[in-house]
């Protein structure tokens, strides 16, 4: 064991003996937190992303990018993507097919759940653009 996880276990064993459930969430809220700031997404490729964004069709099939921490949030009649580095906000209707995406399985804008073709399609162009996903 390293210095730092020596020090640090006892303070996260003890907060979660106490048995509090306000403990237990901060304290994997803290261990998230940390775990997001230390993983870097797969890179992406700026150009290809550019060709991507203008050749994209119903059909054309994306995943998420390997190595991103995000989840889907709902704020009223809207819904959020929240990233380590920025929230990405969407209309309601999109929850079904964000959390497709944040699953992982490749996708074509046809196929995501509760959106037309085209609307899916709206929404991976900006998904594309945001380096949230690419082409599968």
């Amino acid at each position: 064991m390293t210095a730092e996880v020596r020090k640090t276990l006892p303070t996260i064993l003890a907060a979660l003996h106490d048995g509090t459930d306000a403990t237990a969430d901060a304290v994997a809220a803290s261990i998230g937190n940390r775990f997001a700031e230390l993983t870097r997404p797969a890179p992406v490729r700026p150009l290809a992303t550019v060709e991507a964004i203008a050749a994209i069709t119903e059909t054309t099939p994306v995943r998420w990018r390997h190595g991103l921490i995000g989840s889907v949030h709902p704020a009223h009649d809207r819904v959020e993507l929240r990233l380590p580095t920025k929230t990405i906000d969407f209309p309601g209707e999109c929850a079904a097919a964000l959390d497709t995406l944040v699953a992982g399985r490749p996708v074509t804008a046809a196929t995501l759940p509760g959106l037309s073709g085209a609307d899916g399609l709206v929404v991976l162009r900006r998904l594309l653009r945001e380096a949230v996903v690419v082409v599968a």
